[in-house]
């Protein structure tokens, strides 16, 4: 899901970038290739625990890489459309700006509001700008210059090494986990890999 629940639709959002030396997954083949826009597909409910929070008004952190991003654009987008007055922080790690999906959306969705705070950081290809891009990596010191409420809500998604990454240093910097959500898209052998 990668827009607001709308009882008539649910928007996903599929990438397909082959990489040398990687497998093309079976399904975002069949999709890129088969099915076009608007198009019908039988599949079960969405599922699952990474959900926004409502009825509260603590400040909301978005913090994600790749395609990481699908889910936490719902949540934008559930925010958006209820006009929610939470003060938003979204910080998005990629490539590059042309590995970055949904950044004019974003930018249209929360950059008109001062109180929202967007961070887009490229690995490479990028030049720091006065608007809100940056070189580098979500790292700790990044956090550290984020992070105004560690009593805020956060929610991460991406790769398990940033993710792990991620969680890690928002705990350093004294976010407790109670205020951690994360969700991996990783098989259930790399998280156990992984710990």
């Amino acid at each position: 899901m990668s827009d607001a629940w709308n009882k008539d639709y649910y928007r996903i959002s599929v990438k397909l970038e082959a990489e040398e030396g990687q497998p093309v997954g079976r399904v975002s083949s069949y999709l890129h290739e088969n099915m076009e826009i608007g198009g019908s597909l039988e599949v079960s409910a969405p599922a699952g625990d990474f959900t926004l929070s409502e009825g509260t008004d603590r400040p909301v952190y978005f913090i994600s890489a790749g395609s990481g991003i699908t889910p936490v654009m719902s949540m934008v987008q559930t925010l958006a459309q209820k006009e929610s007055s939470r003060e938003i922080t979204f910080v998005h790690a990629a490539k590059s700006e042309q590995h970055h999906a949904f950044k004019e959306e974003t930018e249209k969705l929360l950059g008109a509001n001062s109180a929202n705070r967007l961070l887009f950081v490229y690995s490479r290809d990028a030049e720091a700008t006065e608007d809100h891009t940056v070189k580098g990596r979500v790292n700790e010191e990044l956090l550290k210059s984020i992070v105004k409420d560690p009593n805020g809500e956060f929610y991460v998604c991406g790769p398990l090494s940033f993710m792990k990454s991620v969680i890690e240093g928002l705990q350093n910097l004294g976010v407790s986990m109670e205020n951690i959500r994360y969700e991996s898209f990783a098989s259930s052998l790399d998280m156990q890999i992984a710990n």
